[in-house]
């Protein structure tokens, strides 16, 4: 068993060093898209927070304005 260990072991060193270039460029490909995406779906949910922080602003001011008639009505 452990020299089975051993030949895996050495196989997969020497296809390692035979592809690492590859492998690195493939890394970093995979790591690009990735941040590409994280940063789409970033700019998507920071609009969806303006959005709900205009919408609760509105909210807000209608809420005082119609409190200030009720006052002033009193």
């Amino acid at each position: 068993m452990k020299k089975t260990t051993y030949v895996l072991g050495l196989a997969s060193g020497a296809l390692l060093a035979l592809n690492w270039r590859f492998l690195l460029k493939e890394g970093v490909k995979v790591g690009v898209k990735a941040g590409r995406e994280i940063k789409k779906v970033s700019a998507q949910t920071l609009e969806d927070i303006q959005d709900a922080s205009a919408e609760a602003l509105q909210d807000l001011a209608a809420e005082e304005k119609s409190a200030a008639k009720g006052k002033t009505t009193a």
